[in-house]
């Protein structure tokens, strides 16, 4: 595949009106045999069918006890004195204070911010602060539903490639969606909406689609261990193909806090650019060294 042909692309959806609609043959419904789980966080027993396996039931346990605390963001803009939907990406609940993160590049440019919890309940939400380096932002909302409880973040040191992970989010604005994949790799650097790169990142593959903006990359724990961001498409296709990437808890848990206390988190920088050592530089240079950066 020519490199040259592949985007990354930021997961927000723009609304459009759907043109066609889809018919749905009817078919026989086969009522399984039903059994009961609880969820450790309520302990109320939810059902389930007979055959379901003790990895699927950590799955629904873990989307039962986080969703609520997974949000929709909905944007606005206000032009000519007209308010327009502009867009849809996702957040999760920060602290018990009613900070929501999410991407910078979600509410940026937008007048209004709207936040659509998993029961229905829709707020408007304040614009805390944003750090366009590391494409993060924290929006505030005034009362939190009782079961949309902060989420916890993890430790990026524990995080390991071929680790289960699953992403909740808004993708093409369906609420509440879960995908399951792995990490596939860590420390990748991926484009912030500045100058610089955004260093430390998760690649996963776990499928994220515009509107998974975000949203969290969880462990099976239900810890954060980031937050999605972008995902790279061959020939200019804004869909999953795989490859998806989402900005490290270790970030996170930098630049957050000063989001909340400032509004906005100032990085020390130095101005010098850094290039790989390969074998052709060597030889043209004749530098002392076989490998290096």
């Amino acid at each position: 595949m020519n490199i040259r042909n592949k985007r990354l692309y930021l997961l927000l959806v723009i609304p459009f009106m759907l043109a066609c609609s889809l018919a749905i043959p009817a078919a026989e419904v086969v009522q399984p045999a039903i059994t009961q789980v609880f969820i450790r966080s309520t302990s109320q027993p939810i059902s389930l069918p007979e055959a379901i396996t003790n990895e699927e039931a950590v799955l629904v346990e873990l989307y039962q006890r986080t969703n609520p605390s997974v949000v929709r963001v909905t944007t606005f803009v206000n032009e000519g004195g007209l308010v327009d939907a502009s867009g849809v990406g996702s957040g999760f609940v920060y602290d018990s204070n009613g900070h929501i993160v999410t991407n910078a590049h979600v509410i940026q440019g937008s007048s209004q911010v709207e936040v659509t919890f998993s029961d229905g309940t829709i707020k408007s939400a304040e614009i805390i602060g944003e750090d366009p380096h590391s494409d993060l932002a924290v929006i505030h909302v005034e009362g939190l539903p009782a079961d949309s409880l902060p989420l916890p973040l993890a430790d990026i040191d524990l995080v390991a490639v071929g680790q289960t992970v699953v992403a909740i989010g808004n993708p093409f604005g369906l609420g509440g969606t879960l995908t399951r994949g792995i990490v596939s790799a860590l420390g990748r650097s991926i484009p912030a909406l500045t100058s610089f790169s955004i260093p430390q990142s998760i690649q996963t593959d776990a499928p994220i689609n515009p509107g998974n903006s975000g949203g969290p990359l969880l462990n099976l724990k239900g810890e954060v261990i980031g937050v999605n961001a972008q995902i790279e498409t061959p020939d200019g296709q804004r869909v999953n193909s795989g490859v998806g990437f989402a900005i490290p808890a270790s970030i996170v848990k930098r630049v957050i806090p000063e989001l909340i206390a400032n509004g906005k988190f100032d990085w020390p920088w130095i101005g010098v650019s850094g290039g790989t050592v390969f074998p052709a530089l060597i030889k043209a240079m004749n530098l002392p060294v076989e490998k290096g950066a």
